[in-house]
Order: C-alpha cells, then sequence, then structure tokens
C-alpha cells in the first residue's frame, strides 16, 4: 500500500486529524478509506480521523474535536481530585452560539453558556503530559454551586468540602468569582455550614 510510507513520515501520530489535513499530507479519499479499512486510521465522526496505535488520551481527543471548548464540572472537579464520581462522559462548556457534531466515541455533554459564565476562570493546565483547558478551581466551585438543582446534592457537598480541604484554594478569588456570576448568598450559606 502506497499510504504506508505516508503513515511512517507523519510527525505527529498523535492528534485528531480532519480530511482536510490528511490530503494535504498527501492522502487521497481512496487512501484513507483503505486506511480505515485496514484499520491503520479510525473515523471518530464526520471528518475527523484518528491512527489506530495512537496515545491520544481521551480529553486530548476531545479537546482536538471542540477547541474552543472548556472541561467543566463533573470533568473538572476529576481533574482537581474533588469528586470520586468519575463522569460518564466529558463535561465541555461552549460558547452558547457555537455549534459542533459530538462524535459517537468519546462522549460528550456540551453545556452552552455566555458571557461570564463562559469567559471567567478559563485556565491552561498540565494534564497527561498535555494542555487542557479547563475552569479554574474556584470556578468550578461556583458552578457546582450554580447549578446545584442539577447535581446530585452529595457530590456538590463533595466538591466544596474538598476544596475547601485543599491547599491550592484561593477564598478571596472564590468570592470574587461568586459574585461575578450572583450566587454570593448561596456561597456564604454553604461555607457556613461546611467551614
Amino acid at each position: 500500500m502506497k499510504t504506508i510510507p505516508l503513515i511512517r513520515n507523519l510527525e505527529e501520530k498523535n492528534k485528531v486529524y480532519s480530511t482536510q489535513e490528511l490530503k494535504n499530507l498527501g492522502f487521497t479519499h481512496y487512501s484513507i478509506n483503505k486506511l480505515i479499512a485496514n484499520r491503520l486510521i479510525e473515523k471518530i465522526k464526520r471528518g475527523k480521523y484518528i491512527f489506530t496505535n495512537s496515545e491520544l488520551p481521551d480529553n486530548l481527543i476531545v479537546q482536538q474535536l471542540i477547541p474552543s471548548g472548556t472541561f467543566c464540572l463533573h470533568s473538572a472537579a476529576f481533574i482537581y481530585n474533588y469528586s470520586t464520581h468519575v463522569p460518564f462522559e466529558f463535561h465541555v462548556a461552549i460558547e452558547k452560539k457555537e455549534k459542533y457534531t459530538l462524535p459517537d466515541y468519546p462522549p460528550i455533554k456540551l453545556y452552552y453558556w455566555k458571557g461570564p459564565q463562559y469567559q471567567l476562570g478559563v485556565e491552561i493546565i498540565k494534564y497527561n503530559s498535555h494542555d487542557i483547558k479547563v475552569y479554574s478551581r474556584e470556578k468550578t466551585v461556583c458552578d457546582f454551586i450554580k447549578f446545584r438543582s442539577k447535581q446530585e446534592r452529595a457530590v456538590v457537598n463533595q466538591v466544596i468540602k474538598n476544596y475547601l480541604e485543599s491547599q491550592d484554594r484561593n477564598l478571596n478569588k472564590l468570592h470574587s468569582y461568586a459574585e461575578e456570576l450572583g450566587i454570593k448568598t448561596v456561597l456564604k450559606q454553604y461555607l457556613e455550614v461546611l467551614l
């Protein structure tokens, strides 16, 4: 197969490729289909492919599929070890006006946020040796409080309690975010109970 030398010459096998990127590298539609048939690449959604032997973790696949997305809620709490709840799907916030077609795998739950809810507290951190976008610890706590009616009470309490016990906490930033998100009074109630 003539595509094998093309694959060997690729510098980056651990990334999600679009059809156009593969074509720019010398692959044709025919050769792409042949690679899929021979299980050398895998189609993860329309126009997006990953090499079968890729060692790219699922969260990096999600980040590459949704580059403007930020890991939030349960995914962020899991990253910070604030929750023992392992999310079944990746929780990702995008701007309300954006549109993405989701793959069958990995499973992703999108949150359509706007204004400060979307923009506040976005950080780029190292996770599994890769850069990912995730809401800060304080923003994650605020999100759990803001959307507490849609979360299990035990999980919300666990996230807040683990944050408060963390050495990385920044209560000034937490109060500032809570004020900006309109949940300052509710945060105060939680802190009175848990502190």
